[in-house]
């Protein structure tokens, strides 16, 4: 990176700067992107594993039937 061929073209640097821009940008979206679907996978695991669970001194609901 400190070669004066790169420190003579601006327009070189400037590329070479958003390349390494987009790579970290790509490195920090894929990261999240995981976390996040491991996040709901868990959220969607812990409502199907609490079925019809009812808090205690909570009553269910009646559903009125025609």
């Amino acid at each position: 990176m400190g070669s004066s061929y790169y420190q003579g073209n601006a327009w070189l640097a400037c590329l070479w700067r958003g390349c390494l821009a987009a790579y970290l940008t790509a490195l920090l979206v894929r990261w999240w992107g995981r976390t996040w679907r491991k996040s709901l996978e868990e959220s969607l695991e812990e409502r199907e594993n609490a079925g019809n669970a009812v808090l205690p001194g909570t009553t269910t609901p009646k559903v009125s039937r025609p």
